[in-house]
This record gives C-alpha cells, sequence and structure tokens, in this order.
C-alpha cells in the first residue's frame, strides 16, 4: 500500500526585531504601536517579536550572532542617530536575505547618511500635511497585498512627510501616495507614501502612516 506522506512540520514563526527606542523626537503613538505589535503576533503563528527599547541593549541585540537569528528588523517611528554600533553592517544584514520594516518616522532616522536614505529610500524634510488634517490617498498597485485592504483612492487622518532632495524615485516601488487635488496643501509634486523595493536579497516595506494613535488600531 502506498504510505502516507508525512505531514509537514509547522513553519517556524519568522522573527522580528521592533527598535522602539529614540535618539530625537519620540512620538507619543509608539506605545500604541507596540500593543499593537504584540497582539498581532500573540495571535499569529507566522512571525514573533521582540522589542529593542533601551540603549544599552544595541551592542548585545546588534551583534553579528545574535541579529543572524531574526529574520527581520522594524523601525518603530525611530528617529536621531540610533546607537547602532554599525550601520554599513545592519545594512548588509538586510542585503543579505533579510527584512526590514520602516514605521513613519524610520525617515527620520540617520538623517545625515547617504547610505541609510539610499536604504530606505527619503529621509524627513518636513510634514506640510500636519496630524490634525485629512488627505486623499491614491492606491497604485490595489492587487498588491499590503494595499489589498484599501479602496483605490481613500482619505485618513494623519501626519504625511515630505523628503528631502536625496529621495530618488527609480530605488523604490510606491504603493501609496498623497492624492493632490483632495489634499492640502496641494503641492505641485509627487508625495509617495508607502513603499517596497529588493535590496540585494533583501526585502523592504516602508509607511509614512503611523503618526496617529488611530491609524495604528485601524
Amino acid at each position: 500500500p502506498v504510505q502516507p506522506a508525512p505531514a509537514a512540520e509547522p513553519a517556524k514563526p519568522a522573527r522580528f526585531l521592533a527598535v522602539t527606542f529614540t535618539a530625537g523626537f519620540r512620538h507619543g503613538s509608539i506605545a500604541t504601536g507596540e500593543e499593537v505589535l504584540e497582539e498581532l503576533c500573540r495571535t499569529s503563528v507566522l512571525s514573533h517579536v521582540d522589542f529593542l527599547r533601551e540603549p544599552a541593549k544595541f551592542k548585545e541585540l546588534f551583534a553579528p550572532a545574535v541579529l543572524a537569528d531574526f529574520d527581520g528588523l522594524m523601525f518603530v517611528n525611530t528617529t536621531g542617530n540610533l546607537p547602532v554600533p554599525n550601520l554599513a553592517a545592519m545594512l548588509e544584514w538586510v542585503k543579505a536575505c533579510k527584512a526590514f520594516v520602516g514605521m513613519h518616522a524610520a525617515t527620520d532616522t540617520f538623517n545625515k547618511s547617504d547610505a541609510y536614505c539610499d536604504f530606505i529610500g527619503g529621509i524627513f524634510a518636513g510634514h506640510p500635511w500636519n496630524a490634525g488634517g485629512e488627505y486623499g490617498f491614491v492606491v497604485h498597485e490595489p492587487g498588491h497585498p499590503v494595499t489589498a485592504m484599501y479602496q483605490p483612492r481613500f482619505r485618513w487622518k494623519d501626519e504625511i512627510y515630505q523628503y528631502d532632495g536625496r529621495w530618488k524615485p527609480e530605488n523604490v516601488r510606491v504603493l501609496v501616495s498623497l492624492d493632490m487635488p483632495t489634499s492640502n496643501p496641494r503641492e505641485p509634486w509627487h508625495i509617495p507614501v508607502s513603499w517596497i523595493r529588493e535590496y540585494g536579497a533583501g526585502r523592504l516595506f516602508y509607511t509614512n502612516f503611523g503618526h496617529n494613535d488611530a491609524t495604528w488600531r485601524a
């Protein structure tokens, strides 16, 4: 008789290191973001998250042997020059088939580093669209898993960044941008909001959403 195929072993949950320490402005929504990420991982068999909240922990958790045990890295509204022991090594780690997720102020991090700017896609240069306003957004790829929950055009209240002159649109694949005709101020240029990119063998997702608590709870 034909022997039944052995049952496949359950996939090992992806392990993420979520950095919530800030070296500059600290968003009040970080606490909400931590709660939401913990809840998502607790109710899912697909991922597990560890938080890095203290500067003294960077040397330990970014040591190559320790970081190798993680599948991905999150910058949750990080700001300023984080005490990452070796930024170049961190970027090479992502490039070697790891994942990176940046939320909102992740583009207000390592502002002076051209290498980090090239990696994440852009660096904060102000937010003409303030947190109290409601703005229009365009979804460029409605069929993508990241944007499948949105209508092709929608409105939302959050703080939206613009980026400095190092922004290189050819480096990223924009999924969501501001719908300028329905937003105020109406600037005469394209403002990307969420994007993805390949980085070597690694992958990156960044979203400008996440300043407001309501965004995390949506």
